[in-house]
């Protein structure tokens, strides 16, 4: 083989080589660019995924948070209804107690009322010795009230009993007394009525008019209720 024929020899196996190599780089480049067209789409595909699952979760938490904010308002609605009910209940109360205060101005009607309250108040306490408390301005009407009503509990308890009974009563002493009438101001006060307080002020019972407003308030509570309210809250 002379040496023009090495030379066509070696150009032929050197451009086999080069061709080679350009069909393999055309294959990678291919390949590679087959690879980031599917990792592209991998990752738009994932990337739809996420967002719709971050969207998913961002509605549900929409709900919750709306949920949450209508039952506050529900709640704070019940509790504002509830508030304005108990303030009628109590307005309901405090009118009742206003329709007790004319009784006190027929001095004739009240006087026998607190002899009434006197007698009952002493019969419940059982003592011989116990204080009167009334109102500054009742004094006078409750002075005459005790001596009434003294001798008529005696005779009562000796006609039921045929015992005979002491009956000791203080009124007001050392200053003390029930708070005046209702003014409008808020301040504490007392309608009308008596209390009787026994040794040493440690038995109470209260007779005042306010306490049996109370008492007939909380045994007509439900009918009340039924009465103002025809539906629940």
């Amino acid at each position: 083989m002379n040496e023009e024929d090495k030379n066509k020899r070696i150009t032929q196996m050197c451009n086999f080589i080069i061709q080679e190599a350009k069909e393999k780089v055309n294959e990678i480049n291919l390949k590679t660019d087959n690879d980031f067209a599917l990792e592209k789409q991998m990752m738009v595909h994932n990337s739809k995924l996420k967002l719709q699952k971050d969207f998913k979760q961002m509605e549900k938490d929409i709900q919750t948070q709306k949920r949450i904010v209508k039952a506050k308002a529900e709640a704070a609605h019940r509790v504002k209804l509830m508030d304005e009910r108990e303030q009628l209940i109590q307005d309901v109360k405090e009118a009742a107690i206003d329709a007790l205060i004319p009784a006190t101005k027929d001095e004739k009607k009240y006087k026998d009322m607190l002899k009434k309250l006197i007698i009952q108040g002493l019969i419940k306490l059982n003592e011989a010795k116990a204080t009167v408390l009334c109102r500054e301005c009742d004094v006078s009407l409750v002075q005459e009230a005790i001596k009434e009503a003294g001798p008529e509990y005696k005779k009562l308890i000796q006609e039921t009993t045929g015992a005979t009974p002491s009956c000791d009563l203080t009124l007001n002493p050392d200053g003390k007394s029930l708070p005046p009438p209702p003014d409008g101001s808020g301040a504490k006060s007392c309608a009308g009525g008596i209390k009787l307080l026994a040794h040493g002020d440690r038995l109470v019972l209260d007779n005042t008019l306010d306490s049996r407003v109370q008492i007939a308030y909380e045994q007509l509570m439900p009918q009340v209720r039924q009465q103002l309210f025809a539906t629940r809250i």
